[in-house]
């Protein structure tokens, strides 16, 4: 029984994804809150900003929240959509409206308020 707990559980937690527009738009069209997250591999404030989404993942009040992460140095026509000039930019969505963004940001409470 444990054992179902912990993979019931696991699968409905904070999920991390790669972006991709089919899976932005159909979590748009659901009402699901998805964030988009701009990360770049050589950056140290998306690497903090990555163990702080791996503390969030344990919170079960982000259960529904989906969380794209997109290439930063590969996504030129969705920083220009998103109006996003910067890695670790984090863009909270629910359906289709933008909601909050923040830049920047990495200590876990913040992240809290933000995906909140």
């Amino acid at each position: 029984v444990a054992t179902l707990f912990l993979i019931t559980s696991a699968s409905h937690a904070l999920e991390t994804k790669a972006f991709s527009d089919s899976e932005f738009k159909a979590l748009k069209d659901s009402s699901k809150p998805v964030v988009v997250w701009l990360h770049a591999p050589w950056c140290s404030t998306c690497r903090s900003q990555e163990k702080s989404l791996s503390e969030l993942a344990k919170d079960h009040t982000f259960d529904t929240v989906t969380v794209l992460k997109a290439d930063y140095d590969n996504s030129d026509d969705l920083q220009k959509t998103l109006k996003a000039n910067r890695q670790s930019t984090f863009i909270v969505f629910k359906g289709s409206s933008e909601v909050d963004r923040s830049v920047g940001v990495t200590r876990e409470s913040d992240l809290t308020e933000l995906f909140k």
